[in-house]
Formats: structure tokens, C-alpha cells, sequence
């Protein structure tokens, strides 16, 4: 007879697919919430403000820059969504659980594979479905996947990596023949495309040859040997995929590793302001800092996403040494592990966090410190050796406790214990909500840093708590003194409440800062402006522009200014001048049309208008008025009906949507519009006269002799009783 399996026998026996499934809803679900969450920190410069997205050229952006498969990803969501938050984290959230599956699918096939290591063999679904659970649900990595700019390109890097390893190891260790041959040029071709995601992809040439060592040929030599040349391929082939677009230059590296740079506004990592960044500096600074993104994947309580972090002075410092002998110590326990077994699984993990963290954590002096969604591709050999430890301990308590008794109970288990990681990152999630939340827990974690509280007070700011926001930009200029931003901020603040004594004071400190700030600027234009000062206010927008050349708002106000003053050529050109770095600003948009529209050139304002939403300002109106003049009646109409629908007491958009309505013989339509304007006789004198025409013409006679007696009654105009007794004279002849 046969044996049939239960319900729950047949899903254990498909746990390699139920498995990954349930991480990955489980991901979804603790994640579930920060989809609806805005852009934050530098998510609008990046995104929204980022010219190369709004200008529509993906077959443009093929392979012009080690970025470009980002930049054709967020071009496409704008044009679709524009800038709405959510279509960019579904996608970023997207990727990371597509490389949850690719991450299981490696590990569990790897792990099933392994000659030398029987236990781990055994323990292959477990192991693997630790180390996917944790890669999916830690709570370290909110810090990039709810991150849209950076999961834009750090999760680029991790899904093409983990794609290539897969097809790599599968050509390696199961393919025959032709298969062989197609996944190893597939592995080939995604490294061709992965060039295009991110610098950082520089080291999976260098990840391959560690993989293949340890989880591949397992330390042994003779069988290390036979894919040499197939791994010096992606060496070559990334080198010289990097030199064409520019991302790998000699010179340039030369330069970038000897030459000091200023500090980040606001983020000051030296002692003076006016020191520089130096590459020793940085460099002895990066054993803190290797140890920081180490420990969070053990200790993940705390993480921000600024820390205080600053640069070390000495190399006898004590932030120096007790680092540097904590790395040192890991290191020669990774070489005596490596030592006593060729293949050893902890010294693959350690190699692996240190290759993906390395090129950011060196001399090459950089303006941040610490951002911890730098480890999101070194966090696989994190998750790598947590799950390690996970399955030894899981093993132990099994064999002398007797508590986890079947695969399936600890698979349930382990199941259990992510649950309560997922959780974990679904709390910290929440910081990323606000921008309030978000840089309140910022300077709770980096209380000394300039820039978390301004941005903070920003927050505040938008909340109304004026008076809080104000005490907070004060912290932000004593925690640094040349930090111009707060001066710009509280300059606006002043500025609004119409304090401008007390604005121009906080603007002057800004400018002694030496900071080059367009909002400034901008803000400095508005207050001359309002003081009739018009040429300091021209020179200030220009100073605006010139440090932020699609700066939209200065290019239509140094336009306004200009056709304040009638000069109607420079109006349009610094309209068009926006235009051509903002093409999607409708502010700027509309005030080029009207401009044209008011020059005269009537073909360029129908041009322009047709390019704005039509429900935007008086857009649908003034085109309408356009194409009348054009005399496109029917086009007339179109839009006249748009105005008077968004504003259906408005009058004037009545009379000119029934005169084009009568210019198109739609005389039945046009009799109620005509029959509102009869309220306002004085403004719409002749309105009463195109009524009586559309009777007339419908053979609503009756009504049209009411309309022009009340016309002979009560008009004060002449030449209008006169027109209205031709009328009636033809009505009586009819």
C-alpha cells in the first residue's frame, strides 16, 4: 500500500521553497509599514532635485557611468510617479528580498554540496535558512534598505553579486557540457551589468576568489587551480569596464589618497574647523570604525544613522590601539583557524566582511566617518558566521538537552528566534518615519554634531514649534561656530515674521562663514526686493543661481524681477534658462508662458501652457484665451470649459468660454454661460446682445425679445439700445 503523506509531512518535504517564501513575506511584513514613509535626508537631492532623473534618457544612460543602472531605475519611477516615495521602497524593498532568495539559494545548495564538512551538510537547511532570515530581518540593515538613496546602489551590488556567486558556483559544481559553458557566460554577463551599480562592486572579483576557496573548492588546492583563469576574467573585466567610464583612473586614485579635504558642512570630524581631513587622520581612525560596523551585527542597540565618531590624533590613542589590537586579535584567530583547516568557515566569514568593508574603511580621506549602510554587502559574512554559531549552539542544546528533537521543530524554532529580529527592525524602522523622529534620534546618538541638530530644527520647524526650532539652530551654531546653515535658518525665520533687522544680522554671521549658500542668497534677493532695492536683489539671485544652477525658485524670481522692470528678453531668458536645467517646474513653466503670452508671442505661450496641468493656476484659462486669439475656436473651448469647471463662479471664464462656444455655432451650449454674465451687465455689456443672437439662433424667440427689451430698458450705453433695436427689428421681420 502506499504511503501517503500528511498535510504538514508534504510541506516539510518542500521546505526549500517554503522556507525563503515565508523569509521573505516575513520580510515584506516588518517592512511593510516604512513603504508609506517619505524621502529623508539627502533622498530629494539625489532623487527629486536630481536633474539626470527628470530629463527622460535611459538608452542614453547605458553604460556612461558606474552608476547608470540606478539612474535608469529612478528615471523610469519618475516618469511613472514622479515624486512619490512609495513606488522607490517597494522596488529598494524588492531587491532586498529578491537577494534573500538568491542568498538561501547559494548558502543551501553550497552548504548541501559541502565534501568536507558532513555536519554542516546535514545541517544545510537550517544553516541556510539562519543565515537568509538574519540577512533579511536584522535590524542593522533598516539602516540601508529603508535608506532609498543608498539601497538604490547598495542593493544593486549585493542582488548582482549574489546572482553571479549562484551561477558561478552552479557552472562550477553541477553543469555539464553546454550548461556549463552558459552559466559561466551568464556569471560573466551580470558582471559585465554589475559594473553599472555601484564602486563598491570592485571587490567582487576579489569576493569570487575568497567564495570559491572555501565553498567551492574547500581549501584545497588541485581543485582551486582549474578556475583560475576563469576568475581572473571578472578581474579583467570589471578593470576594464571600469577604466571606460572613468571610475578607475591611476591618477586620480593618487590624488584622492594624498590630498587632505575640508570637513562636511556641519559635520566637523576634526578638532579645528579649519583643519583638513588628512589621509593619516583618516586613515588610523578607520580601526574604530572597522570595529563599530563589526560589533553592531552582534550588539545592534543604539545604531544611528550619525554618530559623534571623530577623527583619532595619535596612533598611541586609546580609540586607536584597543581597536587595533580587537582587529589584530581577529585576524590571527581567522589565520590559526585558516592554518588548521584550509577550509575554515569562520575565516571565510571574517574575509568576506573585511574585503566588502575595506575600500570604504581606509586612508582615502572622505568627508563621513561612520554610515553603517556601508556593511550592507560585508553583512552576508556577518550573517554567515551568526548563523554559524546558531546552528553549533542549536546542535548542542539538541544532543544534550533533548529539547529540539526533529529538523522541523528547529527550523521552527530558528523561525521563532527571527520573528523576534524582524520585530526588532520593524521598532528601529520607525525613526525613518519623520524627519522629527529621524534626527531626534540622531542627536540623541550624536549629540555634538552640528548638522543633526539644524536638521533637526528644520523638523521642528515644519511642525510649527517655531520657538523650539529656534533653540535647537542655536545648539547647531554652538556645536559649530562656522556652520553657516543654522544662520540661513533662523535668518528665515526672522525674515517671515517680518523681523528683518534680526534676519539680516543671522545672514551677515552666515556669509562670515564662508559657506557658499544659495538659500541665502535667495532669502537676501526676496529682502532687497521688498526694499525696492533691485539691483542688490538682481546680483544676490544671481549669486543664488550660480551656486545652484537649477535652482528653480531664484530663476523665476530673477524673472519676475525682470518683467517688473519690462524687460521682457531677460525675463524669458532666465525663464528658459530654468527651464532647461527644471524642465518639470510648473512654477516656472507657467510664468514662461504668461511671459510670452504678454510679449505678444502667442505660438511659443501655447507651446509652454500646453506642457502645465491645466488645472495649475489660470493655465487651462490663459490657454484657451491663446488659441482664441489663434482663432482655434474648438481648441478655445476645450480649455475654457477646463477653467470654468475648476471655477464655475468665475465670470470671466464664463463669457469666454460662451464666446467661443458661439464662434463655433455651438449656440445651445453657450446660451447659460451668457445667461450667468447677465449679473454683472455693466462688466459683460454685450453679453445680453450675443444671448439674444443664441435664442435666435436655437428659435427660442420668445426669450430672446425679454432679453432685448430689458436691453432698451435698462442699458446706458447707446451704441448697445441700437444694436439691440436692429434685433428686435429682425425678430419682428422673422
Amino acid at each position: 500500500m502506499k504511503n501517503v503523506k500528511s498535510f504538514p509531512q508534504q510541506i516539510f518535504s518542500r521546505l526549500t521553497l517554503v522556507i525563503p517564501a515565508l523569509l521573505s513575506v516575513a520580510a515584506i511584513l516588518f517592512y511593510l509599514p516604512s513603504l508609506r514613509y517619505g524621502f529623508m535626508f539627502d533622498d530629494l537631492p539625489t532623487i527629486v532635485e536630481y536633474r539626470h532623473i527628470q530629463f527622460f534618457n535611459p538608452w542614453e544612460q547605458f553604460f556612461s557611468n558606474s552608476r547608470w543602472i540606478s539612474r535608469i531605475m529612478h528615471q523610469l519611477l519618475y516618469k511613472w510617479y514622479g515624486a512619490t516615495p512609495m513606488p522607490y521602497r517597494v522596488v529598494n524593498l524588492s531587491m532586498h528580498v529578491i537577494s534573500g532568495i538568491l542568498m538561501f539559494a547559494l548558502v543551501y545548495n553550497v552548504c548541501k554540496r559541502l565534501q568536507n564538512n558532513e555536519f554542516l551538510q546535514k545541517q544545510a537547511l537550517l544553516f541556510s535558512s539562519l543565515a537568509t532570515g538574519l540577512f533579511l530581518l536584522h535590524p542593522v540593515q533598516t539602516q540601508t534598505v529603508t535608506y532609498i538613496t543608498q539601497m538604490s546602489l547598495e542593493g544593486l551590488v549585493v542582488l548582482f553579486t549574489f546572482a553571479i556567486l549562484l551561477t558561478y558556483f552552479f557552472a562550477a559544481k553541477v553543469a555539464r557540457g553546454n550548461a556549463k559553458i552558459g552559466l559561466y557566460a551568464l556569471s560573466y554577463v551580470l558582471a559585465l551589468f554589475a559594473a553599472g551599480t555601484k564602486e563598491i562592486i570592485v571587490t567582487l572579483p576579489f569576493l569570487l576568489v575568497l567564495f570559491d576557496w572555501f565553498l567551492v573548492s574547500e581549501g584545497q588546492w588541485h581543485s582551486f587551480k582549474k578556475r583560475i583563469p576563469l576568475m581572473m576574467v571578472f578581474f579583467l573585466m570589471l578593470g576594464v569596464v571600469f577604466n571606460k567610464l572613468g571610475a578607475i583612473r591611476p591618477k586620480a586614485i593618487v590624488q584622492a589618497a594624498t590630498t587632505p579635504v575640508m570637513n562636511n558642512r556641519g559635520n566637523r570630524l576634526t578638532e579645528k574647523p579649519t583643519e583638513k581631513i588628512t589621509p593619516g587622520s583618516y586613515g588610523r581612525s578607520q580601526f574604530k570604525v572597522i570595529t563599530h560596523y563589526m560589533t553592531i551585527f552582534f550588539w545592534p542597540f543604539n545604531i544611528s544613522f550619525d554618530y559623534d565618531m571623530v577623527l583619532s590624533k595619535k596612533m598611541t590613542d586609546s580609540d586607536v590601539l584597543f581597536p587595533l589590537l580587537f582587529l589584530l586579535s581577529i585576524i590571527a584567530l581567522c589565520l590559526y583557524l585558516f592554518v588548521r583547516n584550509l577550509g575554515s568557515l569562520v575565516a571565510f566569514s571574517f574575509g568576506w566582511f573585511f574585503i566588502g568593508v575595506l575600500p570604504r574603511a581606509s586612508f582615502f580621506p572622505a568627508v563621513e566617518l561612520v554610515c553603517d549602510y556601508k556593511t550592507y554587502i560585508s553583512s552576508f559574512g556577518m550573517m554567515f558566521l551568526l548563523a554559524l554559531i546558531a546552528v553549533h549552539v542549536i546542535n548542542f542544546v539538541a544532543q544534550n538537552f533533548d529539547v529540539l528533537v526533529s529538523k522541523q521543530q528547529q527550523v521552527a524554532a530558528v523561525l521563532l528566534l527571527l520573528v523576534g529580529a524582524g520585530y526588532a527592525s520593524k521598532v528601529r524602522n520607525k525613526v525613518w518615519s519623520s524627519e522629527l523622529l529621524f534626527w531626534k534620534d540622531c542627536i540623541e546618538n550624536a549629540p555634538k554634531k552640528a548638522r543633526a541638530w539644524n536638521n533637526y530644527a528644520v523638523a521642528l520647524w515644519e511642525t510649527g514649534s517655531i520657538d523650539n526650532a529656534i533653540k535647537s539652530f542655536n545648539k547647531a551654531s554652538e556645536c559649530d561656530p562656522t556652520y553657516g546653515e543654522p544662520h540661513v535658518n533662523l535668518g528665515t525665520i526672522y525674515q517671515i515674521s517680518g523681523k528683518k533687522d534680526l534676519a539680516f544680522e543671522h545672514y551677515k554671521k552666515a556669509v562670515e562663514s564662508g559657506e557658499g549658500h544659495p538659500q541665502l542668497y535667495f532669502n537676501l534677493a526676496v529682502l532687497h526686493s521688498s526694499n525696492d532695492n533691485q539691483l542688490s536683489a538682481e546680483y544676490c539671485f544671481k549669486e543664488a543661481i550660480k551656486l545652484r544652477p537649477y535652482y528653480s525658485a531664484a530663476h523665476a524670481q530673477l524673472g519676475k524681477l525682470y518683467q517688473q522692470q519690462k524687460r521682457m528678453d531677460k525675463a524669458l531668458a532666465s525663464y528658459e534658462k530654468g527651464l532647461s536645467l527644471d524642465p518639470n517646474n510648473k512654477e516656472l513653466r507657467y510664468l514662461c508662458a504668461y511671459a510670452y503670452h504678454d510679449s505678444g508671442n502667442i505660438d511659443q505661450a501655447i507651446k509652454n501652457f500646453e506642457l502645465i496641468d491645466k488645472g495649475y493656476l489660470e493655465t487651462a484659462f490663459v490657454l484657451g484665451s491663446c488659441y482664441y486669439q489663434k482663432h482655434k475656436y474648438d481648441k478655445a473651448c476645450i480649455n475654457f470649459e477646463k477653467a470654468c469647471r475648476r471655477d464655475s463662479n468665475n465670470l470671466t471664464y464664463a463669457y469666454n468660454y460662451a464666446q467661443a462656444l458661439l464662434n463655433c455655432s455651438r449656440f445651445r451650449e453657450a446660451i447659460p454661460f451668457y445667461e450667468k454674465c447677465l449679473h454683472d451687465k455693466n462688466t459683460y455689456a454685450f453679453a445680453p446682445l450675443h444671448l439674444v443672437r443664441c435664442l435666435a439662433e436655437v428659435g427660442n424667440t420668445t426669450r430672446a425679445r425679454v432679453v432685448i427689451d430689458d436691453v432698451l430698458q435698462t442699458s446706458p450705453h447707446a451704441h448697445i439700445k441700437e444694436e439691440a433695436q436692429r434685433f428686435k427689428n429682425v425678430l419682428r421681420n422673422a
